[in-house]
């Protein structure tokens, strides 16, 4: 409970923040799909990421020549994937299959800078950090086995393009928990934007 009010408190504070913070600028919209690897823990198999975003554009507060900043509000939900064990007859020993013994995710919500730089012809680098809430859930089976808060921050890289109405981008996120159940993860997938992409 307590986890999930500091996730509320998170989304609050930014949808009163932001908007103010870039006197009254439109926002730009993500959402994003990927794979979750990489991964330090038990379970460690990997699986499906998604993560949605808000981002508002950041007055020009750094002298640097065709970069450009967005900041807001990122929630993110990752898979870590499934412990399975070989289940066998108690009588005689004989294999009888394998069962999932345990199951692990992550989810949480995190403040987000993401920096982009000079274009490369119709593509746009950028660069991205994060710094935020963590909640590590277990589960066997889907009933759940206990759960875990923690701090972590993320670092990523991606390069962008305009498609019509929308923007793409390819993203790899460097992930670590400061938690001794789930340390460091990697996810890589495709963000797709709409709205205000720039200040």
């Amino acid at each position: 409970m307590r986890g999930a009010r500091a996730v509320m408190a998170l989304a609050l504070a930014a949808a009163l923040a932001g908007p103010a913070a870039t006197a009254g600028a439109s926002p730009q919209f993500e959402g994003a799909v990927g794979v979750t690897g990489a991964i330090t823990g038990e379970i460690a198999e990997g699986g499906a990421s998604v993560a949605g975003a808000v981002m508002w554009p950041v007055p020009e507060v750094w002298k640097l020549p065709k970069v450009s900043a967005r900041f807001g509000i990122m929630a993110h939900a990752d898979d870590m994937g499934s412990e399975v064990t070989q289940i066998y007859d108690e009588n005689d020993g004989s294999p009888l299959g394998a069962t999932e013994s345990a199951h692990r995710s992550t989810w949480g919500a995190s403040w987000r800078l993401d920096l982009l730089l000079a274009n490369w012809g119709s593509w746009t680098p950028e660069a991205s950090g994060s710094w935020g809430y963590y909640r590590v859930s277990d589960d066997v089976r889907g009933v759940y086995a206990g759960a875990l808060g923690s701090a972590g921050f993320s670092l990523g890289m991606g390069i962008g393009r305009p498609l019509g109405a929308l923007s793409a981008a390819a993203v790899v996120r460097y992930h670590r928990l400061f938690n001794d159940r789930t340390g460091r993860y990697v996810t890589g997938g495709l963000a797709f934007r709409w709205g205000r992409s720039g200040p």
